[in-house]
C-alpha cells in the first residue's frame, strides 16, 4: 500500500523466479511474512479441523502489508487483511504468524459465531482470535503463549495467555483487572484475558487460587485437544450476543460431543472455567428428570415406560411408590450426579441382571434409600422398604450404594425412617465411596441368644461381593438372616454378622 490507506493504489509483489528474496530498504520482506502466515492460517484450519478456508468455501484470503506511515496494528477489515509497519520504537512490522492467525480469524468468526464486537461478546470475540492465533503459532513452529513477541521491540508482546495480568488483563470473570467501561467498545482486548487464561489452563494444566479465593487444580488436555473444544463451540454452537456463561456452557457441550459426556477433557473443561470464576451448573442429557414408579410390574428391555429402551438416564430421583413391587430385570439405569432411587414404605425393588451406576463415573451418583419405619422389627409386607439385589446385578459409582433409611440432608438422617430390608444375592457393589449404610448401629451390639432386637436394620441373604479398596466400605453392624457367604474385599472392609444367634466378623 506504499504507506498509504487507498486500497486502490495498492500493486501487487511479484517475483520473476518464485525466488522471494526481497528483503531491502523498504522490508519488502513483510509481503512473505504475513503471506506464508496465511498459507499457515490456511493449512492449520484446513488439516487440524477440515475447514477450507474462513468461509469452509475456500475463501480468498487477500493480505495487505505497507498500510499508513508508523502505524501500530492489524486488522480484518471485513474483508481482508491489512497490516502496519510499526513505528520501530516500539513496534516492528505487525506480520508475525501469531498476528496474522489472530486476524484472519476474525474473518473466520464473521462467517460462524459472527460475535458482536463489544464488552462480553467483543472480548470472547478477541479471545478466539489469540486462541487460534496462538494455536496456529504453536502448529507451525515452536510456539509460545504470548501474543505478539515477534512484533514488539521488548520481545513481551501484547498479551500473555498463561499470565494474562501481566498486561493488566484479567484471568478472573470481575476479577482484578476486569473492565467495566465502555472505552475499547467495553475492554475487548482487555477482558479477553479470562478465557485466554481458560485456554492455557485446558491445554497446558495448573493449579493456584482465582481472584474469587477458590483454589483450582487443572490437568492439561494439550492444545489440539483444547483447540478443537474451542473450534466446535465457536463454529457451532455460539452466537453474537454471546457471553462468558455462554461460552463456558458450549464449551462444555463441544467437549461432550468429541470426547463423551464422562471423559475427562470434559472434567478438564469444566474444572478450567471453574478455575477463571465462570461457574455454572454442568448440563448432562437425561431421559427423564425425575420418574415414580406407581404400578407393580416387570420392567425389561422392549417392556418398560422408558420407550422400551434398555438403558435409561434419570437426572434426580427413581422412586417407587409405597405398596408397589417392582423388578427391573436385564436392564442398565445411569443416575445423574447426587440422584437417588427411593424405596418408599412398603415398597418393593428387585434388580434382576441389572446394573444401577452413575451417567458418570468421576461424579458419583448418591445411591439407593430404603425407608423403614422404626416399629417394625423385621420385614412385614406393607410397612418396611425392601430391596432385593440379585442374578448378577451390580450398584456402582454411587456415595453410598445402599442404606437402609432416609436423608434429611446430605449428611443428616431421618430418625423416623430406619429400618428397611437390604437384600443381596449373587451380586456386586464396586467403586461406591461406602457400600451399605446402616442406620442406628453404631452401639449395637448382636443380642444375645432369645432376645429380641427391634428398630434395626437387615441385610438378608448377603452372599454379595464388595470390590474395591478404601473407597469402597461396609460400615457398622449388619444383621444378617439366612447367611449364605459373604465375600467383602479390600482394605477397611468390615462387616459384623449374626446368624444363628452367633456372631461372626468376617473382614
Amino acid at each position: 500500500m506504499n504507506m498509504g490507506t487507498s486500497y486502490g493504489n495498492a500493486v501487487d509483489f511479484t517475483d520473476n523466479d518464485n525466488y522471494w528474496n526481497n528483503i531491502n530498504a523498504q522490508q519488502d520482506e513483510v509481503a512473505t511474512d504475513a503471506h506464508w502466515g496465511t498459507e499457515m492460517t490456511y493449512d492449520y484450519y484446513y488439516y487440524q479441523h477440515g475447514r477450507n478456508s474462513i468461509d469452509n468455501s475456500g475463501y480468498l484470503l487477500i493480505n495487505y502489508v505497507h498500510y499508513q506511515i508508523n502505524y501500530n496494528n492489524a486488522f480484518w477489515n471485513g474483508q481482508w487483511m491489512t497490516y502496519g509497519d510499526g513505528d520501530g520504537i516500539n513496534f516492528t512490522p505487525l506480520i508475525s504468524i501469531d498476528v496474522v492467525g489472530h486476524e484472519i480469524t476474525h474473518g473466520l468468526i464473521s462467517f460462524t459465531a459472527n460475535l458482536n464486537y463489544s464488552y462480553s461478546s467483543g472480548a470472547l470475540n478477541e479471545s478466539f482470535c489469540d486462541i487460534f492465533g496462538n494455536a496456529i503459532e504453536f502448529y507451525a513452529k515452536t510456539g509460545n503463549w504470548r501474543l505478539g513477541e515477534d512484533i514488539t521491540s521488548n520481545g513481551l508482546g501484547i498479551r500473555n495467555m498463561a499470565n494474562p495480568n501481566e498486561f493488566n488483563n484479567p484471568d478472573t470473570y470481575a476479577g482484578t483487572y476486569w473492565y467495566s467501561g465502555s472505552d475499547d467498545y467495553g475492554g475487548v482486548h482487555t477482558n479477553s484475558g479470562v478465557q485466554n487464561y481458560w485456554f492455557y489452563l485446558l491445554s497446558e494444566g495448573g493449579t493456584g487460587t482465582n481472584d474469587n479465593g477458590d483454589d483450582y487444580s487443572i490437568t492439561g488436555i494439550g492444545i489440539d485437544k483444547a483447540a478443537a473444544i474451542a473450534y466446535r463451540a465457536l463454529t457451532v454452537y455460539l452466537f453474537p450476543a454471546a457471553n462468558y456463561y455462554d461460552s463456558r456452557y458450549w464449551a462444555i457441550e463441544a467437549a461432550m460431543d468429541i470426547y463423551g459426556p464422562c471423559s475427562d477433557e470434559v472434567e478438564q473443561t469444566i474444572a478450567a472455567w471453574n478455575a477463571v470464576g465462570v461457574y455454572g451448573v454442568t448440563q448432562y442429557h437425561y431421559d427423564y428428570i425425575n420418574y415414580t414408579a406407581v404400578a407393580s410390574a416387570t420392567w425389561k428391555p422392549g417392556n418398560n415406560p422408558f420407550n422400551n429402551s434398555e438403558t435409561v438416564y434419570i437426572q434426580n430421583a427413581l422412586t417407587i411408590q409405597s405398596g408397589t413391587y417392582l423388578t427391573i430385570k436385564d436392564m442398565r439405569f445411569e443416575f445423574g450426579p447426587d440422584a437417588k432411587v427411593i424405596i418408599e414404605r412398603g415398597a418393593k425393588l428387585t434388580l434382576d441382571n441389572t446394573t444401577f451406576t452413575s451417567y458418570c463415573a468421576i461424579a458419583k451418583w448418591h445411591g439407593i434409600e430404603v425407608w423403614g419405619t422404626t416399629t417394625e422389627s423385621q420385614y412385614t409386607s406393607g410397612t418396611q422398604g425392601y430391596l432385593y439385589v440379585s442374578n448378577n446385578s451390580v450398584i456402582e459409582y454411587a456415595v453410598i450404594a445402599a442404606i437402609a433409611g432416609k436423608y434429611l440432608t446430605d449428611d443428616n438422617l431421618d430418625d423416623n425412617y430406619y429400618g428397611g430390608i437390604i437384600q443381596a444375592r449373587s451380586s456386586t457393589f464396586r467403586n461406591n465411596a461406602w457400600g451399605i449404610r446402616l442406620m442406628k448401629y453404631h452401639n449395637f451390639f448382636p443380642a444375645q441368644p432369645g432376645s429380641i432386637v427391634k428398630n434395626l436394620s437387615y441385610v438378608a441373604l448377603c452372599n454379595f461381593i464388595s470390590e474395591g479398596s478404601d473407597d469402597n466400605r461396609v460400615i457398622s453392624f449388619i444383621y444378617l438372616m439366612d447367611v449364605e457367604g459373604i465375600i467383602i474385599t479390600g482394605n477397611n472392609s468390615q462387616i459384623y454378622c449374626l446368624a444363628s444367634h452367633a456372631r461372626k466378623r468376617i473382614w
